[in-house]
């Protein structure tokens, strides 16, 4: 990957992860969503615990808040990479914002199947008491983010690569 393409992908997943961030944001205000305990997840993983029966009843850990921002703004550029590269590799173009949302959509398949199940919260997300809170909420989020991917590809991306 070409350093313009990473510096791309860079700046395409930032946007496209505060778009995610402030749908995210205005769902916490309106207290119709919560923010997942990513960074204690993930510190617990490096510890060696991947599965837990409730994430929000392990014992919090020193810096799993200062991780969690900087994680997922790690993530949101990779998956921008991906898009990126599918779009290469597809000849798909400078894709559109619809294609994007699309692919935010199916990267809800990452938090849905594999991280809130090892937090507890059952497959994909349904154990939370709640009905389809997490679902919704992911599903939301990602639809931003898919969005915020297509607004990013306009703004950072050259026209024909």
């Amino acid at each position: 990957m070409a350093l313009l393409t990473i510096l791309n992908a860079i700046l395409v997943g930032v946007v496209a992860t505060v778009a995610m961030d402030l749908v995210a944001a205005a769902g916490v205000a309106l207290h119709v969503f919560r923010i997942p305990l990513y960074g204690r997840w993930f510190l617990y993983g490096l510890k060696g615990t991947f599965r837990h029966a409730d994430i929000d009843r392990a014992p919090p850990l020193k810096g799993e808040n200062a991780l969690m921002l900087p994680l997922h703004y790690l993530a949101g550029a990779l998956l921008a990479a991906v898009y990126l590269v599918l779009l290469d590799a597809f000849s798909a173009g400078a894709g559109s914002v619809l294609l994007a949302a699309a692919f935010g959509l199916a990267s809800s398949v990452i938090p849905l199947f594999l991280m809130l199940p090892s937090m507890g919260y059952g497959l994909p997300g349904l154990r939370h008491g709640r009905d389809t809170f997490w679902l919704r909420q992911i599903l939301l989020m990602h639809l931003a983010y898919g969005v915020g991917i297509g607004l990013g590809v306009l703004l950072f991306v050259p026209s024909g690569r």
